[in-house]
């Protein structure tokens, strides 16, 4: 993400749910801040989908399509009409792609600055709607993908806290890059969490008793303040909270959705692997953050 003016799209997912709608007006509200046009886009479902209908759906395939079609125009309509009222200077385009929307990210992606999902699924046909496919688009997408929800407090969202999990690895530190520019682009606080899990390093038992527990969350502390001192000097407008817990980083992070905007994760590199795309924090959050989760690759 950049917080200067570009030419590069946020791109929106459009499937006719109230999530993807949500998203669109999100991605409107960005989109005007960063002085950047809005691409919809409806992707027609790929073979698999018409193989589940039946041979009676094949037969008519092309009417199938063209209906379809006439489904997207309408979801992408109305969707233009969403970012029309949420930001009304931001240009907005929308496309019916042949593609599968996994296979569009990964073509667009690269010329893009944000990719914008609904990530919950609120309809009968499961393929059709994006939610299913959150993951998939994210290991396609070659640029930061946001998955959209609303917060926990429905008065809370673009507003709101950021919140950024760090480990001192190369992927987390592009998220804390992120989450500072989006904390300075929205003008909201920045909550910088680093946590350690107690039980995975010592286990249980006596050996608690032997460590010093004022020292070691001292040297943690001062770990999280010198690791992000480089960072913090580049935005002196963005206040910063610091929290150094005893927590898995997945739980810790899940908890502070519940009063976040958004939370942002760095996502492992890319690898021969499909499963390992994304990392599991990313994947924990995804299922369980109660606000909106932006992943960094």
């Amino acid at each position: 993400m950049t917080t200067e003016s570009t030419t590069a799209p946020v791109i929106v997912g459009i499937d006719g749910s109230q999530s993807a709608l949500g998203a669109a007006r999100w991605a409107a509200g960005y989109a005007e801040k960063v002085n950047a046009p809005v691409e919809l886009v409806f992707a027609l479902p790929g073979n698999d989908w018409y193989m589940a209908l039946g041979e009676a759906a094949l037969i008519s395939e092309r009417a199938l399509l063209d209906q379809l079609r006439e489904v997207g125009a309408r979801y992408l309509k109305e969707a233009q009409e969403a970012t029309g009222k949420a930001a009304s200077t931001v240009r907005t385009t929308a496309t019916i792609s042949e593609d599968e929307i996994v296979d569009f990210i990964r073509k667009r992606s690269p010329d893009a600055q944000l990719v914008v999902i609904g990530s919950r699924r609120s309809g009968p046909v499961r393929d059709l709607l994006l939610g299913s496919q959150v993951i998939p688009i994210t290991n396609a997408a070659q640029c930061p993908v946001l998955a959209w929800r609303p917060s926990a407090d429905a008065a809370v969202d673009m507003h709101t806290d950021v919140v950024v999990g760090i480990d001192g690895s190369e992927h987390a530190d592009k998220a804390l890059l992120a989450a500072f520019e989006h904390a300075h682009l929205t003008g909201t606080r920045l909550v910088i969490a680093h946590f350690w899990q107690v039980s995975a390093l010592v286990g249980v038992g006596y050996a608690g008793a032997l460590i010093d527990w004022e020292q070691l969350r001292d040297n943690g502390n001062a770990w999280l303040r010198d690791h992000v001192a480089g960072v913090r000097d580049k935005f002196p407008d963005v206040e910063v909270r610091l929290i150094y817990g005893d927590a898995s980083p997945a739980h810790g992070l899940a908890d502070l959705s519940a009063s976040a905007g958004v939370v942002v994760v760095g996502s492992r590199g890319r690898g021969a692997v499909s499963g390992t795309l994304l990392g599991s924090v990313s994947q924990n959050l995804l299922h369980h953050s109660r606000c909106s989760v932006l992943l960094v690759h």
